[in-house]
């Protein structure tokens, strides 16, 4: 019964960091080093990541002072497991293999005689035994990655000073993907070569000045200029086939290699300006002005703008408030700002594809570009107050918030017989309206005890209020669910005037009057029209924090609620039909009776009676579960998560300075500790992969989330 909880072993990760500080009046210098070693709760699964960083701020001379920045980070692995749908993700297989099935006597996966050539499993058709999925056919990579950044700022008068910073993030990354022979679609094994290199420059210079007109009225006003650059790169290269097994090099390939390389490139220049006014430490006004000319832009419209407005008032300084409110402010604040697209979305070009014996072959793209795009824009309205109780005791916020997006840049499907698929076109308006609010509170405060609680919720709602001309709807994604007698299926991300973004579409069952139609052999009725399932956003968020303290013992404890919102399990759909989950174990023995009606009379003359024919389990769940039908797969998304609990002490003065600490610090913290939710299978917090993008609303076979506990130890010295 636990052949599957069996498989997983417990993960360990394990982070020091270290940091030497030093200082005097004209300078300062941090050097740090932190590392991260992860065991994966897969076995033969690793994560290791290596950091080391270097600040250093100097005053060259009384006026002149420099700020940098350096940090340089290693990521890697041996072996990531593969995620989402296919027999390369274990918990695929786990969903058809049975749960009397000894997996543990897997762990032997070559056959006798046949290492290298030939793999044992109990189904070669569609599985590849999950222990050769983990130990041979890995999935590694070598991350090294520069961030830095350094300043020069000069100041010219007490008043008036200019600054000169320039910043760098680069990095490359080397991917390797071996796949044994006889592997599962497969047989002959293959190797695959993967590099990704990124490199963005951004390098800016700005004025500033900082007066005062008098005694109650400050004010200061910057101008600059920045320059952004961006140049990715990605290649591969995969001998699909090895001519010998074991021997992972693309000069082993059985057959001509296959490749690819991309190249992009971005360039923004800006120019911007920000104001601030204040009155008496009281009333403050901010404004910011910025333009942007992009690369990827039409050369005659590539240029957009920034506007932002803030104003703020703290009632609290400059009027007598009851004595029960110890400090007030609003603040109301406006902006739009611009957005351009990604690189080479304007003109169409051929793609290279694989020769055809001698001859050289290149295809049209399936995306017609569009030379006339314009910037997209987002204008924005937020409004909020501040109202602490009883000297600060007691602490709320609250702010409102207007987002809407015109003129978006998407990709809208048309007709096959153009000769592309999609559209790239400006179109469209959402506007998403929200709240946000948080209450603090100091509950207990003594000598010993102290009880410190926080909440926050948000909500929001994102609505689709115009589409582009003369389009009543269209998909903006989808999620592919593997085909089943019923059809080949999906989630569709429609948007439709009036809807909500997160929409998702799907088929379902014939319903009459909010029940399921049967048919006379008991089965329920497909309906292949689309429908709307649900959405896959929250009706609203909530965080409740608490922090116990007595004398030098901390506890905390933090727990988070997600109502609303739907996701589709893919779990639920495929372990139904296989009979793996529980909950196919109802009706093995007597068969099940379908809650719904049946039609007793003629399609004209309808006549609905309570459904009372007996199927059996098999039949029924692959029927019910098809995975050509999406609603039935369905949970509500909402769950209820205790994400943390610390214990922490805190060691005395007395003691660590007898042992030569400045101070000391041990802990010991729990994570994911519990999680209520319909769904019995999966996290609903968890969302699927496919194509290398998130699918939200879709759990696409999903590894178990983690429970963990941990260990700290923090001391200065």
């Amino acid at each position: 019964p636990d052949n599957v909880r069996d498989f997983f072993q417990t993960g360990y990760t394990n982070q020091n960091s270290f940091a030497i500080s030093n200082g005097g009046e004209d300078w300062g210098l941090r050097v740090a080093y932190n590392n991260l070693r992860n065991n994966g709760i897969l076995p033969n699964t690793d994560l290791k990541r290596d950091g080391v960083s270097i600040s250093i701020d100097q005053s060259m001379t009384s006026r002149l002072r420099f700020d940098g920045f350096l940090n340089y980070v290693n990521t890697r692995s041996n072996n990531r497991p593969n995620l989402g749908y296919g027999y390369e993700n274990v918990v695929y297989g786990f969903n058809w293999t049975g749960r009397q099935t000894d997996i543990a006597a897997m762990r032997d996966y070559w056959q006798s005689g046949q290492q290298d050539l030939q793999h044992f499993d109990i189904n070669y058709l569609w599985l590849t035994n999950p222990y050769m999925t983990l130990f041979e056919n890995t999935n590694s990579f070598n991350k090294n990655r520069v961030l830095g950044n350094g300043a020069l700022t000069y100041d010219i008068t007490d008043k008036l000073s200019i600054r000169f910073r320039s910043g760098l993030d680069s990095y490359n990354d080397g991917r390797d993907f071996i796949r044994a022979v006889s592997t599962n679609r497969n047989p002959f094994g293959s190797y695959r070569e993967d590099k990704i290199e990124y490199r963005e420059l951004n390098t800016d210079a700005l004025i500033s000045f900082e007066d005062r007109i008098n005694e109650n009225v400050r004010f200061s006003v910057s101008a600059g200029a920045n320059r952004f650059d961006q140049r990715i790169s990605y290649a591969f290269s995969e001998a699909s086939q090895l001519s010998i097994p074991g021997i992972y090099s693309l000069a082993n390939s059985r057959n001509p290699l296959k490749g690819t390389s991309q190249y992009f490139t971005k360039r923004i220049n800006s120019i911007y300006g920000i104001g601030n006014i204040s009155y008496k430490s009281s009333l403050y006004f901010d404004l910011t002005v910025r333009n942007d000319w992009s690369s990827t832009l039409p050369a005659d419209n590539n240029s957009f703008a920034y506007y932002s407005a803030g104003l703020s008032y703290v009632l609290s300084n400059m009027f007598e408030l009851p004595e029960n409110i110890s400090f007030a402010k609003l603040r109301f604040n406006a902006s739009s700002a611009g957005n351009d697209t990604d690189p080479y979305q304007l003109n169409n070009t051929f793609q290279f594809n694989q020769n055809y014996g001698p001859f050289f072959r290149v295809t049209n793209e399936t995306v017609l570009k569009n030379s006339e795009l314009k910037p997209e824009r987002l204008n924005a309205l937020e409004a909020g107050m501040e109202l602490w109780f009883f000297g600060s005791r007691l602490q709320t916020e609250i702010s409102l918030y207007e987002n809407t997006s015109i003129n978006q840049i998407i990709g809208r499907p048309i007709s096959n017989a153009s000769g592309f698929g999609n559209i790239i076109e400006n179109g469209g308006r959402v506007t998403t309206r929200g709240l946000e609010a948080r209450v603090s509170g100091k509950i207990i405060r003594s000598k010993n005890f102290n009880w410190n609680s926080t909440v926050n919720f948000s909500t929001f709602r994102s609505t689709v209020t115009e589409l582009p001309e003369g389009v009543d709807q269209f998909v903006t994604g989808s999620a592919k669910f593997f085909g089943g007698s019923g059809g080949s299926n999906a989630i569709f991300y429609i948007a439709k005037e009036g809807g909500r973004v997160g929409d998702m579409y799907g088929t379902g069952f014939v319903e009459i009057d909010g029940r399921t139609l049967y048919g006379a052999n008991g089965l329920p009725v497909q309906d292949a029209n689309l429908k709307l399932l649900g959405n896959y956003n929250p009706d609203f968020s909530l965080g409740f924090g608490n922090e116990f303290s007595f004398k030098n013992l901390m506890v905390n404890v933090l727990i988070d609620w997600r109502q609303g919102g739907i996701i589709a399990s893919r779990t639920r759909a495929l372990g139904s039909t296989s009979g793996v989950l529980k909950e196919t174990l109802v009706g093995r023995e007597d068969g099940i009776i379908g809650d719904g009606v049946v039609n007793i009379g003629t399609d004209e003359n309808p006549n609905y009676v309570e459904n009372t024919t007996s199927v059996a389990a098999s039949r029924f769940y692959n029927n019910f579960f098809d995975r050509g039908n999406e609603a039935s797969s369905v949970y509500d998304a909402s769950y209820v998560k205790l994400r943390q609990v610390g214990f922490y002490y805190t060691f005395p003065v007395e003691l660590t300075d007898r042992i030569g600490f400045q101070g000391l610090k041990v802990g010991i913290v729990g994570n994911n500790l519990l999680l209520f939710t319909e769904n019995p299978h999966v996290d609903p917090e968890l969302n699927g992969i496919q194509d290398r993008n998130f699918t939200y609303g879709v759990e696409d076979m999903s590894y178990p989330s983690s429970r963990s506990f941990g260990i700290s130890v923090k001391s200065d010295f």
